[in-house]
């Protein structure tokens, strides 16, 4: 098994087409995690894989509505 395929999160709202504020929002609800952050101010690093899980999610609820 390799190593996680990391991604910061400007990289996150592009993906998802969100602002910094939703993903913000979308940590507080616990809809998406992060695998780590750099230091204690430092940017949160998420896993690609759970970010595409989590945009593909979320098309299928849009369509399905």
């Amino acid at each position: 098994m390799g190593k996680p395929d990391l991604i910061g999160s400007a990289e996150v709202c592009t993906i998802l087409g969100i602002s910094r504020s939703g993903l913000t929002n979308l940590l507080a609800a616990r809809k998406l995690t992060y695998v780590s952050r750099l230091g204690d101010a430092g940017p949160y690093l998420f896993e690609r894989a759970e970010v595409l899980r989590h945009r593909d999610e979320q098309a299928a609820k849009a369509a399905s509505a």
